[in-house]
């Protein structure tokens, strides 16, 4: 019986499309022009409350700004040329991510971390990944180098074909080239031109408070600055819980509470 039901199986199967749900796993709580969005919903433009999507890649303008908070409270500022890919992800509970991995290609973004355990969270680039230990700091690509500028916490530099590195401590400046790591000192010395890869710590004003990190790194003048209307909605509830459905790139479940 089962040699004579399982090719009728397989050839319904290959004659009805099976729709996979997108996985949201975050929503874009302000955006300016222009971010766009592609993945499994599609081409779309970013906009205040945009949902964000497993597999989606998120590609900015020049002058483009999305400001974005995933399920576990993490906060990623998609900056001025970035192209960021929300690659892959595990749920270990409805709150927090066992582990998800973040592509940035170009520009600039800004990294918060949430509530997720510290070695959940991977951060791929052209020329090596960023461990994140509990974190905010700054990205900037340009030129096949990955530059980087902490603001508190602690990120591990790996280049692809290289030692790691260490890079700890207010306004720490590094740059990863596929090859090597290099741990250049405080960025507030540095030239313009260097902190030029900053655009997002030099400028704030368009950032929500919550995504904002003081400019002290990069800019000589304050940003810390902001009106009532910056304040509201510091806080952040997400309006949208995991799925719990197997499928998809990544959205797999982990029973285990890491925390």
């Amino acid at each position: 019986m089962l040699r004579i039901l399982f090719p009728a199986v397989l050839a319904l199967a290959g004659s009805v499309p099976m729709a996979i749900a997108a996985q949201q796993v975050g929503v874009a709580v302000e955006a300016a022009t222009l971010v766009t969005g592609s993945g499994p919903e599609g081409e779309r433009e970013i906009a205040k409350n945009s949902p964000i999507f497993l597999d989606d890649r998120l590609l900015a303008t020049p002058s483009g700004n999305a400001q974005i908070i995933l399920v576990d409270k993490t906060r990623i500022v998609v900056g001025p040329g970035a192209q960021i890919d929300i690659d892959d992800f595990a749920y270990a509970t409805k709150s927090t991510f066992a582990s998800i991995t973040v592509k940035a290609s170009q520009g600039a973004f800004r990294f918060i971390s949430g509530a997720s355990k510290p070695a959940a969270y991977k951060i791929e680039t052209p020329t090596g990944t960023i461990g994140v230990r509990g974190t905010a700091f700054d990205v900037g690509i340009s030129e096949g180098r990955v530059h980087v500028v902490m603001v508190r916490g602690t990120v591990e530099l790996c280049p692809a074909n290289g030692q790691c590195q260490l890079l700890t401590g207010l306004c720490s400046y590094g740059v990863m080239g596929s090859e090597s790591v290099e741990v250049a000192g405080n960025l507030r010395t540095k030239s313009q031109a260097e902190k030029a890869n900053f655009p997002l710590m030099a400028n704030e004003r368009a950032l929500r408070m919550q995504f904002r990190q003081g400019g002290r790194c990069a800019s000589t003048a304050s940003n810390r600055t902001f009106s009532n209307q910056d304040r509201t909605g510091d806080s952040f509830s997400p309006e949208f819980s995991p799925s719990r459905e197997k499928g998809g790139g990544g959205n797999k479940d982990n029973n285990n509470d890491n925390r």
